[in-house]
């Protein structure tokens, strides 16, 4: 049979049920668009979702902080974290690694100029000083996080990523300020105020004026500020603070392997400190992410389920119907495997078109979500890459699924009756 030929019998049988052909597009279209979304919030979810919060809470690091009590409306706590104790913990064998977090024992304000406008802002800032290798991963490879004071350059600082948010989503929308992007925020300098507040509270005979640069942004949420050197810090406390030895408000004490965390939280909780495992909070959040991974599975497996009871039982009626037009074909030469591909080809039209209706009914969806909420979305740090972006992968999965959908009944229908004697598919009447 020649090309045109068969391309004419493809294209005759598939117009010769068109209602049930639209019915079938239509069925197809409307699980796979459904199905297509809720694998694409699952794709998120394990792909870009799973690794932030895996890089968030480390399972090697335990947090350690001072103990604390309620009382009433405060939260009180006891003890210091001095270098005694650091030094104590480090000669653990178990642990690799302890990277303290200095506060500023002073009041700071930090002024900045916003865009090209002339006015300057200026506001309270919260100011912790830490190791570079604690927030070195997150910031660009050609950033120096270290100062030297006699250089005369800024003093490098990383932003929270959530305070980022708090400016964009607060302040900016309820003034009319300009929102920041990241890549505003970086290489951006500014004003530090050392021992200085809004509120009326001073530290010395007057203010310290340093100049700040952002060389990146934490997503840390124990870093919530500004973050500097944790030499920069320690020199600066010991100026408006002489005379007071050096304390810390956090350990971040990262141990050799995850298996030696519980033991070394003893010990640490043996001295008196209070201990998190950064683990225990992964996998609250993992148990979290796995509960919306198997209800959007669930949701996509029911719908499949649903349309493909209806598309099983249109598929049989309409091979029914049809025993006696393939009958003539087997008749006048068409072989068994000849007609089942005709069968099959006109199924594969019918499952890409149905690919393409819910494709587009897909992106439809996305779209009109992300004009909803994309624009809030995006001003927050926790809230990784594009959530309503829908990708290669979506669509391909909308392809694979329509095609399924329609040609694995039309397979199981069709085999049994191309392969009968033409005689056999005679005697068969439509319904």
């Amino acid at each position: 049979m020649s090309l045109r030929a068969w391309l004419y019998l493809i294209r005759r049988e598939t117009a010769a049920q068109p209602g049930r052909a639209v019915l079938l597009v239509l069925c197809a279209a409307l699980s796979c668009a459904i199905g297509g979304l809720a694998l694409a919030a699952l794709f998120y979810l394990r792909s870009e979702v799973r690794p932030q919060i895996e890089s968030l809470f480390p399972e090697e690091r335990l947090v350690v902080r001072r103990p604390d009590v309620d009382v009433s409306i405060l939260k009180l706590q006891f003890g210091k974290i001095t270098d005694e104790i650091v030094a104590q913990i480090e000669a653990i064998p178990e642990v690799e690694r302890v990277s303290p977090q200095m506060p500023a024992q002073f009041p700071i304000m930090a002024e900045m100029t916003i865009g090209r406008l002339d006015a300057s802002y200026a506001s309270d800032v919260v100011l912790h000083g830490v190791p570079a290798e604690l927030i070195q991963d997150e910031l660009p490879r050609d950033a120096d996080f270290s100062w030297d004071p006699e250089s005369g350059d800024p003093v490098p600082v990383a932003v929270s990523a959530y305070f980022l948010d708090l400016y964009n989503l607060g302040l900016a929308e309820g003034v009319g300020l300009p929102k920041l992007s990241p890549n505003a925020a970086r290489n951006r300098e500014f004003t530090l105020m050392l021992g200085e507040s809004t509120l009326g509270f001073s530290k010395g005979e007057s203010p310290k004026f340093v100049r700040a640069k952002i060389v990146g942004l934490t997503k840390n949420p124990l870093l919530v500020g500004l973050v500097a050197p944790i030499d920069v810090v320690r020199r600066w406390n010991a100026e408006f603070n002489p005379g007071q030895p050096a304390s810390y408000a956090i350990l971040h004490v990262d141990v050799r392997r995850p298996e030696d965390a519980l033991a070394v939280r003893d010990r640490l909780m043996a001295m008196g400190l209070r201990v998190d495992w950064a683990a225990e909070d992964l996998q609250r959040f993992q148990r979290m992410i796995t509960t919306a991974e198997l209800v959007l599975f669930a949701v996509a497996a029911v719908i499949l389920a649903l349309t493909s009871v209806g598309i099983f039982s249109t598929v049989a009626m309409s091979t029914r119907e049809r025993r006696a037009a393939w009958g003539l074909h087997r008749a006048t030469g068409l072989g068994p495997w000849s007609l089942l591909g005709l069968v099959l080809a006109e199924g594969a039209i019918l499952g890409v078109l149905s690919a393409v209706i819910g494709g587009a009914m897909a992106w439809g969806v996305a779209a009109a979500l992300q004009s909803a909420a994309g624009e809030y979305l995006a001003n927050l740090s926790f809230i990784p890459g594009q959530p309503f972006a829908l990708g290669v992968e979506t669509y391909a999965a909308i392809l694979i699924l329509a095609l399924g959908l329609i040609l694995v009944p039309t397979l199981l229908f069709a085999l049994p009756a191309c392969r009968a004697e033409p005689t056999r598919l005679l005697e068969r009447r439509s319904l």
